[in-house]
C-alpha cells in the first residue's frame, strides 16, 4: 500500500540501472585481477560463477560484514 504503479516503474528502473553498474564495477575489477595475475584472458564468467558457488572464508566473513553493515531491512510498520 506505500508504492503505486507510476512509483513502482521508477522503482524498478533504478535498480536496473543499479545491477549495470554493479556489473560493470564487477567486469573493471576482473580485469584488474587479469592484470595483476599477468593473464592476457581471464575466464570471467568462469570466476564469478566460482566466487558465488564456492566462496573462501575472507569472502563469507567479508559479505557477512557488510550485510550486517550496509543492510538495512525496511520497517513496514512505521511507515503506515
Amino acid at each position: 500500500g506505500l508504492c503505486n504503479v507510476h512509483s513502482g516503474i521508477v522503482f524498478l528502473e533504478i535498480l536496473t540501472n543499479l545491477e549495470r553498474m554493479a556489473d560493470h564495477c564487477s567486469n573493471v575489477g576482473i580485469h584488474v585481477l587479469s592484470i595483476v595475475e599477468g593473464k592476457d584472458r581471464y575466464a570471467a564468467h568462469e570466476y564469478v560463477r566460482h566466487t558465488h558457488e564456492a566462496p573462501d572464508a575472507a569472502y563469507s566473513a567479508d559479505f557477512e560484514m557488510y550485510m550486517e553493515k550496509y543492510f538495512q531491512p525496511i520497517d513496514l510498520q512505521s511507515k503506515k
